[in-house]
């Protein structure tokens, strides 16, 4: 468990928050849990026992939990589900660029945060979708993480308020990830169906 973790639910929050405001403003280089907490008006033993760093786990969850505030998309095909939910993610952390951007350039441990971040959210997001379920839903975390960090590295070039590359990414990306899924779904279909053809072979091969 993650020391982001063990705050309560408005605690995290409130250290989400306090993060963004302070780093959209005095960037983040040399932050202390005390100024989070004075920004936040907290005492800081609210935020025990997490550090700065901790706060962008706590940044990442706070996105993820957005997604759902609106209704949940119920458009037939599943990637078109998909799609909806990442971009509302990305449409959540729009008002935030700025800060967003500050904590990237100061802060080395970003790029590991991120990493794990994009898991969680590929895993939030798939269910969601109801994508979490069923063969080969396992195998689905890790490619749509790969392409919420391109996506996000898309997001990163686009203007202010302009999604157009990160739509581009994301569009790409996912019908990509589509037609992998199905050649996997072929694959299964085909060794199913060669399984009993072997085992015939075998029985002739014993007589």
């Amino acid at each position: 468990m993650s020391n982001a973790s063990r705050l309560d639910n408005g605690a995290r929050l409130a250290l989400a928050m306090a993060a963004l405001a302070h780093a959209k403003e005095q960037g983040w280089a040399g932050v202390r849990i005390g100024q989070l907490a004075a920004r936040a008006e907290r005492p800081v033993q609210d935020f025990y026992p997490a550090a700065p760093s901790d706060a962008l786990e706590a940044i990442e969850d706070m996105f993820d939990h957005e997604v759902a505030a609106a209704p949940l998309p119920d458009a037939e095909e599943a990637r078109e589900r998909l799609f909806e939910l990442c971009m509302r993610r990305f449409e959540a952390m729009e008002p935030h660029r700025t800060a967003l951007t500050a904590i990237g350039r100061d802060d080395p441990l970003m790029h590991g945060v991120l990493l794990k971040a994009s898991l969680r959210s590929a895993h939030w997001l798939l269910g969601l979708a109801g994508l979490a379920d069923g063969q080969f839903a396992a195998l689905r975390t890790g490619p749509l993480a790969l392409v919420l960090t391109r996506a996000r590295g898309a997001w990163q070039q686009d203007k202010e308020g302009d999604f157009a590359r990160t739509l581009v990414s994301l569009d790409r990306d996912l019908r990509r990830a589509e037609e992998a899924q199905s050649q996997l779904h072929q694959l299964a279909a085909w060794l199913r169906g060669n399984r009993p053809r072997q085992a015939e072979r075998k029985a002739d091969d014993g007589a």
